[in-house]
């Protein structure tokens, strides 16, 4: 069991990234879908809402988050990430140095 691990990828916590004209500039992500494939049973696992945790057949692996968060745990090397997500620039908050 010593192999189990989780990772949770960030979603939601919006980093200023400098553009070309030094300007810092912000981004969100947008999750389109929150899925993966167990190498070992070869099943093919998606979270289609917040909180809705999934596991594979075997045991394997699981996925969380929907489109809101993308959560991964197990056997992290028997998973393939087959999520569809993308980065989008948006406006700097007003709370936001």
């Amino acid at each position: 069991m010593s192999d189990l691990k989780v990772e949770i990828i960030k979603v939601g916590k919006l980093e200023p990234h400098p553009g070309a004209d030094q300007k810092k500039q912000y981004t969100r992500t947008i999750i389109r879908r929150n899925s993966a494939i167990c190498l070992k049973c070869n099943e093919e696992i998606e979270s289609k809402h917040r909180h809705d945790f999934v596991s594979c057949g075997c045991g394997s692996i699981f996925v969380d988050g929907g489109r809101d968060y993308l959560r991964r745990g197990g056997e992290l090397a028997k998973l393939k990430d087959t999520s569809i997500a993308r980065e989008e620039p948006r406006e700097k908050y007003e709370w936001e140095d």
